[in-house]
């Protein structure tokens, strides 16, 4: 039953109004007049924020992306998307103490396998820290390392994608449409697309020269590679879902958001984020088990692939010669993986260090390559080796052991009949594209939340919202005389 608080209306309104008079003076005096103005516009969103935080969360769908990129004013500690979750949380807070409800906290797997782990390698890399600053010295790196800037950057800043999958988990709750938030992620997960096509067409520049620059996108914050990761979460539920649409309009209109989410992940010329959309896409084929689907699915993929033009092909087959893996070995500079698998090579004797909980998270900045000058990175470029080497052995497996459950969890949900086609095919698609961005993480990624996997944590808020209502796959064969279609069959 729901209680009323007997908190007075009138403090929110109060106690907002204080906050944001005393954040406007204190920015007027460190950052001056001009920047504050510009601040104080994201300002009035708060406004609408603590009326509902679930302005907060679709603001936050659109702005987690661009969280560390210059698109959005990076003043220190005046970052638009960090007052903005503060924002949503206490907003979110409010709502509680004004109108008590059962709200979402996620399930305790989540915290026992995946949070504590990553509170665990946290500490862990604490006492590590003042080496690695002093291997980037006279860099821009070193300052973070500072004990408050990596706590920052490697702790808190995670957690924010945490904290904002649980907030839309209780929006999703409290909606009687849940599928709205299916077209939040499909307006929203086409915005970097269209952000990198602008891109594109302000450089002028000819496929070629795009294809050979590979920071090419460093003017919005990200590179290729992570351009292509965030894309690829959004290219599995966008095709999906293409089919649950009741209107022919709606089918065309998510048809054209395909193309345009497939033309920019091309246009990334990130190898990983094709075998990433290409894995999905097989899924998406084979899950429909239409023969002539099938095989003009294979033949579309072949021919794309044969008759791409040169840029492409110079891209996708660079080091690709009989040799080619007998050449990468100990050669940072071969042009099939980029040095990854010499790097490899040389991180490996690294886990034999701490075996069962690791260096800490980012370990990789005080390893012995890194000491030795060769190489300046805090990752390995394979997120399973910077598991192990940052986590070790327990760590790795009890991650491992969450995503088993999440996967088995959106198995059971792209299965449930009570759920609508839309949600079903929803987490169909999610389910296929953390399947292709698991396998581009062999050559990229990281396990950390970040920017580039906010449609990955938008996936999990929706699949928190469903966690305890699901019925287990066995009560339904039980409750049924009917049979429980396979995964694979639900697009028949």
């Amino acid at each position: 039953m729901i209680k009323r608080s007997t908190l007075p209306t009138f403090w929110l309104p109060l106690m907002l109004a204080l906050g944001m008079a005393a954040f406007i003076g204190l920015a007027a005096s460190v950052v001056g007049g001009p920047v504050t103005a510009f601040l104080f516009v994201p300002l009035l969103a708060l406004v609408f924020v603590f009326r509902d935080y679930r302005f907060g969360v679709v603001c936050l769908a659109f702005l987690l992306p661009w969280s560390s990129s210059p698109l959005i004013p990076q003043a220190r500690g005046l970052n638009v998307v960090n007052y903005l979750l503060i924002a949503t949380v206490l907003s979110f807070g409010f709502r509680f103490l004004k109108v008590k409800f059962d709200f979402i906290v996620g399930p305790s797997s989540f915290f026992k396998y995946f949070i504590l782990p990553l509170t665990v390698g946290w500490v862990v890399a604490m006492p590590h820290i003042g080496i690695a600053a002093g291997y980037f010295t006279g860099t821009e790196g070193a300052i973070g390392f500072q004990p408050l800037e990596f706590t920052k950057n490697w702790y808190i800043i995670p957690m924010g994608y945490v904290a904002f999958a649980l907030l839309l988990a209780n929006a999703v709750k409290e909606s009687k449409k849940p599928e709205r938030f299916v077209i939040l992620f499909l307006v929203a997960g086409v915005v970097p697309a269209i952000v990198v096509l602008i891109l594109i067409q302000i450089y002028g520049a000819s496929l070629t020269d795009l294809q050979g620059q590979r920071n090419f996108m460093r003017p919005i914050g990200m590179h290729a590679n992570e351009m292509a990761a965030l894309l690829a979460f959004v290219v599995g539920p966008v095709i999906f879902v293409i089919s649950t649409w009741k209107s022919i309009f709606s089918k065309m209109l998510n048809f054209l958001l395909v193309i345009v989410i497939l033309a920019a992940q091309l246009l990334t010329f990130s190898r990983g984020g094709l075998v990433a959309t290409l894995v999905i896409l097989t899924i998406y084929i084979f899950q429909r088990r239409h023969i002539l689907l099938l095989l003009g699915g294979l033949i579309f993929m072949v021919l794309a692939l044969l008759f791409a033009p040169p840029a492409f092909q110079d891209r996708w087959l660079t080091g690709v010669t009989e040799d080619a893996v007998q050449q990468s070995m100990g050669n940072l500079n071969d042009p099939l993986t980029a040095g990854r698998v010499a790097v490899w090579e040389r991180l490996l004797p690294e886990v034999k260090k701490s075996p069962v909980w690791g260096r800490g998270v980012a370990s990789t900045a005080w390893s012995d390559l890194v000491r030795s000058g060769v190489y300046k990175a805090t990752h390995p470029h394979n997120m399973y080796l910077a598991l192990l080497l940052d986590l070790g052995i327990v760590g790795s497996v009890l991650v491992a052991y969450w995503y088993r459950l999440l996967i088995r969890k959106q198995l059971q949900l792209q299965q449930d009949p009570e759920l609508s086609p839309v949600m079903r095919q929803f987490f169909a698609g999610s389910l296929a594209a953390l399947a292709g961005v698991l396998v581009m993480n062999v050559t990229n990624g990281n396990y950390l939340p970040r920017p580039e996997y906010t449609f990955h944590w938008f996936s999990i808020g929706l699949v928190f919202a469903f966690w305890s209502v699901t019925r287990d796959q066995t009560l339904v064969k039980a409750s049924s005389p009917r049979r429980v279609p396979r995964p694979w069959q639900l697009g028949r």
